[in-house]
């Protein structure tokens, strides 16, 4: 693989993370998938620059905005959970992306790991009813705990390396 789709894989994953935290039931495939393409890209090496990250970061959280004044309109509290998720995963991401310092390799794919067996337990939970009366007991959710954990940590473990590679002296950049 060239290191330009190398370069925009290291894009892509993120930016589905963030999709995906919209709805994270429904949207944790795309968690996932965010995920995986992240520890891709770092296992090929190619960095991209930060700059068409930034760019999509802020158009995301441009239009996540719209999810707290619909629930103004609507009335819905319930509206603002996806708002907060979108919002904690781009700050995860843009903690990672400030930090610019040298990353471990293993933190990205632990946490991608981590955020493939979460989300693969959470949809195993789901087909058993999920939680709660006349389903699974809570105790049943703590299979679920490497999920959020996993996703937010891969979000500010791929910033960082990101990150890392605008911090670099005469680093390349495709």
């Amino acid at each position: 693989m060239g290191h330009r789709w190398t370069a925009i894989l290291a894009v892509v994953g993120p930016l589905l993370m963030l999709a995906g935290a919209v709805d994270p039931l429904e949207g944790s495939v795309l968690i996932a998938l965010g995920a995986m393409l992240g520890a891709l890209a770092v296992r090929l090496g190619a960095r991209p620059p930060q700059r068409p990250l930034i760019w999509a970061m802020v158009l995301i959280g441009a239009l996540s905005l719209v999810l707290p004044v619909m629930a103004l309109l609507h009335k819905q509290a319930m509206m603002l959970v996806p708002f907060g998720l979108v919002a904690l995963s781009l700050l995860m991401l843009a903690w990672g992306l400030r930090r610019a310092a040298p990353s471990e390799k293993t933190c990205v794919y632990m946490s991608a790991l981590l955020t493939v067996v979460g989300v693969a337990a959470l949809w195993i939970v789901s087909s058993f009813g999920g939680f709660g009366e006349g389903a699974l007991s809570w105790w049943w959710a703590l299979v679920v705990i490497p999920y959020p954990l996993g996703w937010l940590r891969h979000l500010y473990s791929i910033g960082r390396w990101i990150g890392e590679g605008d911090a670099e002296p005469g680093a390349t950049q495709g």
